[in-house]
């Protein structure tokens, strides 16, 4: 019954498909393993590189920023994408919170996905988060200074924060009006 199958009695496609995929599993592996694709990888230049961090979240404009998160201009700001049923989320939570109080000067934005989609939709539509938790840190200027995925150790996350709070502040606009 064995050799009565279809595959030994039509060998050509449904072999030559299985041992396609096999041979092009087999070559992906062995590119990856030797370090061939590293060249390629670099070879993408830096501005790719530097959007690497950008995976899974759209990169915004500072004045998509600001406009989504109004508080943008004045300060630092942590935005939080969340979810109420994610466990990740559940436990990244009360790290954040509880780094907060140490600093003052910037300001926390939480976003959940299911319940403040609709309450907030600029700042949804401007960063289109995929997973959850996200947290994107924002200087004075309104760019994106750093993005963590997933659940991230307190000092990562405080090493952020810190950098984010001796970020620059804004450059005073050429336009603006001096008083003598």
């Amino acid at each position: 019954m064995f050799f009565r199958s279809r595959v030994f009695q039509h060998p050509s496609k449904p072999v030559i498909t299985l041992l396609g995929t096999i041979v092009l599993v087999s070559l992906a592996g062995i590119l990856c393993t030797s370090g061939l694709l590293s060249g390629f990888v670099s070879a993408l230049g830096q501005a790719q590189a530097a959007d690497a961090r950008f995976l899974g979240l759209r990169k915004a404009s500072p004045s998509e920023i600001r406009a989504a998160v109004p508080e943008a201009g004045q300060r630092p700001i942590l935005v939080e994408f969340t979810s109420r049923f994610c466990h990740d989320c559940q436990r990244l939570s009360p790290v954040v919170t509880s780094l907060m109080p140490k600093y003052p000067s910037v300001y926390l934005r939480h976003a959940d996905i299911l319940e403040d989609r609709e309450k907030a939709p600029v700042l949804f539509s401007t960063f289109k988060p995929v997973s959850v938790p996200v947290l994107v840190f924002i200087d004075r200027r309104g760019v994106i200074r750093d993005v963590l995925y997933n659940v991230q150790p307190s000092e990562k996350i405080a090493a952020a924060l810190q950098a984010l709070q001796i970020s620059p502040a804004p450059k005073a606009s050429s336009t603006s009006i001096r008083k003598p």
